[in-house]
């Protein structure tokens, strides 16, 4: 914050542009790891007998319901991997690498969680030198070895589970009036049904009477077209 207030952005010059970046990169997870410790004493007010306490995060910190959970899912990542929120208040990872963690390491048994904790620093070094997105997908690959382990029937659970989750929903915009239609697959189905949508695209686009055709339409045309070549 020093440095940011104390420096006029508007006339800096190349190293004091990047002296300013690198401490604006440190602002948002000493914001997180304020939140999280708000959201953690509320609870523990609210706990004590003043249950308006816990409500700090949206109706003071103008968090939204959303931002609320997510950051109980961080806490809940800092009191199973304590490294991490040293950490994120040392502004060496952000909350969205907390967020990788408490998404993935959701409904872990304690055994599984114990692993998790056992590769703990390993886990650590990649955030800390590792964007967001890429530490996502590191994070769900360990922890979906970790989980094979423990369960080597979850990849088979998982899509059961997918596929009962699998739904269609249809509505009308209100101020477009265009129908909406929005498909929720398994990855199996989602598989099959984008296999039949690509092949019937690529007919279309050998097709010289649809050579000029925007390319959005020819997706609308060949979903169309395999929707209505499936078996009945």
């Amino acid at each position: 914050m020093e440095v940011l207030v104390g420096t006029d952005l508007s006339v800096a010059d190349h190293g004091e542009l990047s002296v300013a970046a690198t401490a604006a990169a440190r602002l948002p997870p000493f914001v997180d790891h304020a939140n999280l410790q708000i959201a953690r004493r509320g609870r523990d007010l609210a706990a004590q007998g003043d249950p308006s306490s816990i409500h700090f995060l949206i109706d003071a910190g103008r968090c939204t319901g959303a931002d609320a959970k997510a950051t109980n899912g961080r806490d809940r990542v800092c009191g199973d991997l304590p490294d991490f929120e040293e950490a994120l208040a040392e502004g060496d990872v952000t909350g969205a690498h907390l967020d990788s963690l408490a998404h993935h390491t959701m409904g872990l048994t304690d055994e599984e969680l114990s692993d998790v904790a056992a590769i703990a620093d390993e886990l650590l070094d990649d955030a800390t030198s590792q964007p967001p997105a890429l530490f996502d997908r590191i994070v769900k690959g360990r922890v979906d070895e970790i989980r094979n382990q423990h369960r080597p029937d979850s990849d088979v659970e998982e899509l059961e589970r997918q596929r009962a989750a699998s739904n269609v929903k249809r509505w009308t915009d209100r101020d477009s009036g265009m129908k909406n239609t929005l498909i929720s697959l398994d990855p199996l189905r989602d598989e099959s049904l984008w296999t039949a949508i690509n092949d019937h695209l690529a007919t279309l686009r050998q097709d010289p009477e649809h050579r000029d055709r925007p390319f959005a339409q020819l997706e609308v045309d060949a979903l169309l077209a395999a929707v209505s070549s499936a078996p009945g």
